[in-house]
């Protein structure tokens, strides 16, 4: 099935697609909007190839009927490839970091997201930081 880092277990709990299309907890401003495309284009993949489970049919429906972001994108029939991407993540600590996010789809529906800062860059050096003061 899809990553559990998209769809969660699919009961209810906060997973990243209710996350974003309800709004729950904080929303990253930056590449939200592609979030919210990619999200929508990887669930419509798989309704279409598991129409049968009812924990994704009842999500989709529950997304459906409270988020009017995932009813349009949905209705454009959006298709998404895995591939490379540039993204900002907020840290706690650190603020906002420039990050490489490159996807590799290894089987069905699994994919591996490698994260990767440029060298020489902030985002390298705060990583850097990090890992160092983890070992401590």
């Amino acid at each position: 099935m899809l990553a559990d880092a998209l769809l969660g277990d699919l009961r209810g709990e906060p997973n990243l697609a209710r996350r974003h299309f309800l709004r729950l907890g904080t929303r990253a401003s930056s590449g939200a909007e592609e979030f919210g495309r990619i999200a929508a284009a990887r669930l419509r993949a798989a309704g279409a190839r598991y129409p049968c489970d009812e924990p994704l049919a009842r999500l989709l429906v529950e997304l459906r009927a409270n988020s009017e972001e995932f009813r349009v994108l949905w209705d454009t029939h959006p298709v998404h490839a895995p591939g490379h991407r540039t993204k900002v993540l907020p840290h706690p600590e650190a603020g906002r970091l420039r990050v490489n996010c490159d996807v590799l789809p290894v089987h069905d529906d699994q994919q591996i997201v490698f994260i990767t800062a440029e060298p020489g860059s902030r985002a390298e050096r705060v990583f850097r930081h990090l890992l160092e003061s983890r070992r401590g």
